[in-house]
C-alpha cells in the first residue's frame, strides 16, 4: 500500500509538471494569436488605405472622362462652327467677286 501511495504521488507530480507545461504551451499560443491578431489589424488598416486610394483613382478617372466628353463636345461644336464660317466666308467671297464685277461694269460708264 505504501508503494501504491508512492506511485500515486509520483504520477501526481508528473501530471502536475505536464499541466504546467500544457499551460505554458497555451500561454505561448495565446501570445502568438495576439500577435497574429495585431498583424491582421495592421493589414486591415493598410487595406482600407489602399481601398481609399483606389476609390480616389476611380473618381479621378471619372472626372477625366467627364472632362474628355466635354472637350469632345466642344471640339465638335468648334468644328461645326468652323464649317459654317468657311461656308459663310465662301459666300462672302462670291459676293465680293460679284461686287467687283459690278464695279468694273459700272466703271465702263464713267470712262
Amino acid at each position: 500500500m505504501v508503494q501504491n501511495v508512492a506511485e500515486l504521488s509520483k504520477v501526481a507530480i508528473e501530471q502536475g509538471k505536464l499541466i504546467i507545461d500544457t499551460r505554458a504551451t497555451f500561454d505561448k499560443m495565446i501570445e502568438v494569436i495576439n500577435v497574429l491578431y495585431d498583424k491582421t489589424e495592421g493589414i486591415n488598416k493598410k487595406m482600407d488605405i489602399i481601398v481609399d486610394g483606389n476609390n480616389g483613382i476611380v473618381e479621378g478617372i471619372h472626372d477625366i472622362s467627364a472632362v474628355s466628353e466635354e472637350t469632345t463636345a466642344s471640339s465638335e461644336e468648334v468644328t461645326t462652327m468652323a464649317v459654317k464660317s468657311t461656308k459663310l466666308s465662301e459666300e462672302a467671297s462670291e459676293y465680293v467677286k460679284e461686287l467687283l464685277d459690278l464695279a468694273n461694269e459700272l466703271k465702263k460708264y464713267f470712262e
